[in-house]
């Protein structure tokens, strides 16, 4: 399969591109704060830095959308569990 020269692919080890949409975050800081923002009362007693920690790490090649849409899907998680009251009943041995 012969691709034009104008071809979108890019080689797996490319930087992520920015992000194109407006209003998106620039840079890691301020989409740590965004997303931070947007989990503030949606993790239960799990702070909302810790998850929004989790996921830029999940998401490292990884632009605004994916980072956002991974944080998303986690708060829906978050909302499941709170919503079927699921709790810790034993944690393993250490």
């Amino acid at each position: 399969m012969v691709l034009p020269a104008s071809s979108t692919l890019r080689p797996p080890d490319a930087a992520p591109r920015p992000a194109q949409q407006p209003g998106a975050p620039h840079d890691l800081a301020e989409t740590r704060h965004e997303l931070v923002a947007m989990a503030e009362g949606k993790t239960g007693a799990v702070p909302a830095a810790f998850l929004v920690e989790h996921v830029l790490r999940a998401t490292t090649e990884g632009d605004w959308p994916v980072r956002r849409g991974a944080l998303e899907a986690l708060l829906r998680r978050v909302g499941f569990c709170e919503k079927d009251e699921l709790r810790i009943a034993q944690r393993p041995a250490a």
